[in-house]
């Protein structure tokens, strides 16, 4: 949608929903350090990468226990984030970070063994090309010691294989769901996402996955294209945004997506803390040009 007057029709045929959501944050996480939400409890109810190891395994609203609920699929139609309100009662999550991605495809189950580790593509990049900005991050699955590196390779968004990302540090952190590559004081660390070969915007595949040294753990690889960027202020009042107002753009959600959060928080969250942060998104749509 492009103009107050679309966004006044879809609300006046009635066509919007809204729909709330709720997390569980159930793991130790380290302020600075990106988390990724659609591994706990709530609702979304959690997914955890399950699927063959080493192999693509597409990702959908359908599949995957619906992640964010924006409506589901809707032949014929466009839908829009509108409206978000996100609020926490938990003074070591606020401030924080509130990323919405669409989770496209997975690679599960990488041991995390010296050497370079070959995909298997059974599934393809559903939703979107890899010329929107496809982005890779890669996810604790089985907790991992920590402190190695590792380098990707991968098909860029023009088809071209054997492209390599820069060797890039794995933080210590121990929790299931934790953003490897995220550390903020970690030298050699990149944050959520892996940087791509240079003259590079997105990835179509992932090829393979080297590790320097052994490790205990396992790790998924996850393709996700971002959707917005949020933030959640303080513990004591909600923050709400029009996305129209506050960016000048509705982001499109496409059929079928699967959406969920990754968290970055400014403080370290510990134990386990039921409804941790809440909210509502409101989605509306218009038919399709």
């Amino acid at each position: 949608m492009r103009t107050q007057s679309e966004i006044n029709d879809a609300y006046n045929a009635g066509r919007v929903i809204q729909r709330s959501f709720t997390k569980n944050v159930t793991v130790t996480t380290v302020a600075g350090v990106a988390q990724d939400l659609s591994g706990v409890p709530g609702n979304p109810v959690a997914q955890y990468y399950l699927g063959a190891a080493n192999t693509s395994t597409a990702m959908s609203y359908l599949l995957n226990n619906k992640g964010l609920d924006c409506g589901g699929t809707m032949e014929g139609y466009q839908k829009f984030i509108h409206e978000i309100r996100l609020q926490t009662t938990i003074s070591t999550i606020a401030p924080s970070v509130l990323e919405i991605y669409d989770y496209l495809m997975f690679y599960p189950f990488n041991e995390m063994t010296a050497g370079v580790l070959s995909m298997t593509q059974a599934d393809t990049l559903p939703r979107y090309s890899a010329r929107d900005g496809v982005q890779m991050m890669v996810v604790e699955q089985n907790p991992y010691v920590g402190g190695g590196t590792f380098q990707i390779g991968y098909t860029n968004q023009d088809g071209v294989s054997g492209r390599l990302t820069p060797f890039v540090k794995i933080n210590t952190a121990t929790s299931a769901g934790t953003i490897a590559s995220s550390a903020p004081t970690l030298s050699g660390a990149t944050g959520d996402f892996i940087p791509l070969q240079d003259n590079d915007y997105g990835v179509q595949q992932v090829d393979s996955i080297e590790f320097s040294t052994d490790d205990v753990g396992t790790v998924a690889i996850v393709l996700v294209k971002p959707i917005v960027s949020l933030f959640l202020y303080e513990n004591t009042a909600p923050s709400e945004y029009d996305l129209w107002f506050h960016l000048g753009v509705l982001p499109e959600i496409k059929n079928d997506a699967y959406l969920n959060f990754v968290l970055k928080s400014g403080q370290n969250i510990t134990g386990s803390v039921a409804n941790a942060i809440n909210g509502r998104i409101t989605t509306i749509w218009k038919q399709q040009n």
